[in-house]
Order: structure tokens, then C-alpha cells, then sequence
């Protein structure tokens, strides 16, 4: 009697830990992913007004860390202009990657504008 009850407990048990260990993975790959997503927009951001342009963002890199933890990692940043602003840049940026069961996983996304400084 007491070995068909543990048996049915780790039966219900294995699986909650193995379910909990899982999502605990997504979550510490999301997070990484935000950090990363924002210190790349950060960099972009940072940039002097005319040199926030497709060919600049399109040497940007994601870290050695995200690489390592997110596995096929794709990242995309875009640039265009603003089309209903004058003298504003939209800038995009998209991470993705796999999860542990080779599906890709809801990427981060992170929308920005800039325009030029005012000179003082």
C-alpha cells in the first residue's frame, strides 16, 4: 500500500519539478534577452543623430552571454525614418531564439525614437 502511494506522489511530483525547472530556464532567458534588447538600444540611442542609420546598427553584435544562453539567437534592428514626424528615426529591435523544445520562443521587441539634440 505505502509503495502504490509514493509511486502515485512521484508520479504527480517528477513532472511539477520538471515543469517548474523548465519555465524557470524561459524566464532566465527572457530576462537576459531584455537586458541585452536594452543595452542595444541603449548604444543606438546614444549615437550622434546622423550616424543612427541602417549600416551603423547592422554592425552591432549580441554579447558573448546571450549567445551562450540563448540558443539560435536572431537578432534584427532596424532604422527608418519616421514617415508621420520630421526629424525622428524609428529604431526596432527584435530578439529571438529557441526554446528547449527547438521552438522558437516569443521574442523581445523594443521600439525607440530619436531625433537631434537641441544645440544649446
Amino acid at each position: 500500500m505505502a509503495g502504490v502511494l509514493l509511486m502515485t506522489v512521484s508520479m504527480i511530483v517528477v513532472p511539477a519539478i520538471y515543469w517548474v525547472h523548465r519555465e524557470r530556464r524561459e524566464t532566465e532567458r527572457r530576462q537576459i534577452a531584455i537586458v541585452e534588447v536594452e543595452n542595444l538600444m541603449e548604444r543606438v540611442v546614444s549615437l550622434p543623430f546622423d550616424e543612427v542609420q541602417q549600416s551603423t546598427v547592422d554592425k552591432f553584435a549580441l554579447s558573448e552571454t546571450a549567445i551562450r544562453q540563448l540558443p539560435d539567437a536572431s537578432l534584427q534592428i532596424t532604422v527608418r525614418d519616421a514617415a508621420d514626424v520630421k526629424q525622428m528615426k524609428k529604431i526596432r529591435i527584435q530578439l529571438g531564439w529557441k526554446n528547449q523544445q527547438e521552438i522558437k520562443a516569443m521574442p523581445v521587441r523594443l521600439t525607440s525614437w530619436v531625433s537631434p539634440k537641441e544645440q544649446e
